[in-house]
């Protein structure tokens, strides 16, 4: 018995597949999320990135200003008279003692010297931060010869030199030395000093 030849297939004939991607919802979640993560990240290091360029420059301005150490200043600012003798002056002096820092000055023993005829010792001390401190001492004026009361005036000059050290936040010491030169007149006739130039 014969047998039967199929006929092949013709491109009319065959059938046709076709392969479609299709996008979930749980494709796009994923998606999404990727992109959330990567702009995150970004974020991230724009944020750390700005983060450290402010602490720097807010430390920069805080040794700047705090941990700037600058010399302190003393200054002659009033006399009087307790006693007039001869060639002898009972002299009440007061100097200020100025810290601009930002931590205490620590003082060493100096001597006040007025115009070769006197001197007065001053003891040590400390100047709290961004303080002014008065001091008061006596020194007794021995000139040569008796001074011409008749002449009303006499210019004297006082000289001291401060030597210390500041400490700021207790580990920054700098040494300061700051020094003191002032031309003063001394009023014979109302006992008082005038025109203070330091």
């Amino acid at each position: 018995m014969p047998q039967e030849v199929m006929p092949l297939p013709t491109p009319a004939t065959m059938p046709i597949h076709t392969h479609t991607t299709k996008t979930t919802t749980e494709d796009l979640i994923a998606m999404f999320s990727i992109r959330q993560q990567r702009k995150q990240s970004s974020k991230f290091f724009v944020y750390i990135f700005a983060s450290f360029v402010t602490l720097f420059a807010l430390f920069t301005l805080f040794a700047s200003i705090v941990l700037r150490v600058t010399n302190p200043q003393i200054e002659f600012i009033s006399a009087t008279f307790m006693h007039v003798h001869h060639a002898n002056i009972t002299m009440f002096a007061r100097v200020t003692l100025t810290n601009p820092n930002f931590g205490p000055f620590h003082y060493n023993n100096t001597t006040v010297a007025v115009s070769n005829v006197g001197a007065r010792k001053l003891q040590g001390g400390r100047v709290e931060a961004r303080e002014t401190k008065k001091i008061d001492f006596v020194v007794n004026l021995r000139f040569h010869k008796p001074f011409n009361l008749s002449s009303d005036v006499m210019k004297l000059r006082s000289y001291a030199k401060l030597s210390g050290t500041v400490h700021v936040l207790k580990f920054v010491k700098r040494r300061k030395i700051t020094v003191m030169a002032c031309i003063m007149n001394l009023n014979l006739t109302s006992y008082s000093v005038h025109q203070i130039l330091c």
